[in-house]
């Protein structure tokens, strides 16, 4: 895989894991606000930054698989630790809802300090962080190409990562005019025709999300896990 496409998928993966971090450390503030006067609320939060936090380390342990830095898995133990705090603190909230306000403190501080290192991370070689496309915005793009789109079955929301990786394989495989099959079921398929043979980054962003790709002259295709399946740690 050229450099250059290396570049562009960890770039990728380290804004969603940037956007990860950002909603965690905004929904640690709520937590410490809420821990001593509306537990209920604060437990919300708590349940978010878990959630928040499992999907980036999913996405964190997709770009170890690519090859990432050091400083990559440095931030993943520290979301990892904010993740085991997160659900101590909900589980103590009702008792000592003091303790829970103090993890989340904790969690806030170390969220920012992680956010910060991964800022420095995209400043130093990588892209700067900015908003990334969605799956929901395919039509926009299908529209620029001068392209049709056809959906089939019934569309739910997805993980970031996959929602961005599925965005990046149609928009690398799509050179002009064309059409755009997305199909929605127990998997994410995806059909380009006609389209590049093999488009940059394509077949390596279908790998990391555990799919499949399948390049041709006269079509491509791509069929991406819906649910996706807990990686190991590197």
């Amino acid at each position: 895989m050229p450099a250059t496409t290396h570049r562009s998928i960890a770039d990728d993966l380290h804004d969603v894991i940037a956007h990860a971090l950002s909603a965690m450390t905004v929904q640690a503030t709520g937590a410490a606000r809420l821990a001593l006067t509306r537990p209920d609320h604060a437990a919300t939060a708590f349940e978010a930054i878990e959630a928040a936090g499992r999907e980036a380390l999913g996405e964190l342990r997709r770009l170890l698989r690519l090859g990432g830095a050091a400083a990559d898995a440095l931030v993943g133990r520290s979301i990892a630790v904010m993740i085991v705090q997160a659900g101590g603190a909900r589980r103590i909230l009702e008792r000592e809802p003091r303790r829970a306000f103090d993890a989340a403190v904790q969690i806030e501080q170390a969220g920012r300090a992680a956010l910060t290192q991964l800022r420095h991370l995209l400043e130093h070689g990588h892209a700067p962080l900015a908003p990334q496309p969605t799956l929901a915005e395919l039509g926009e793009l299908v529209v620029r190409r001068l392209a049709t789109l056809e959906v089939r079955g019934v569309p739910r929301p997805l993980p970031a990562g996959l929602a961005l990786a599925a965005y990046r394989i149609v928009e690398e495989a799509l050179p002009g005019p064309g059409g755009v099959v997305v199909s929605w079921g127990p998997e994410l398929v995806l059909e380009i025709s006609p389209a590049d043979v093999e488009p940059p980054g394509a077949r390596d962003r279908a790998w990391l999300y555990g799919g499949t790709f399948e390049g041709g002259a006269e079509r491509v295709r791509a069929v991406l896990p819906i649910e996706l399946q807990e990686l190991a740690p590197v």
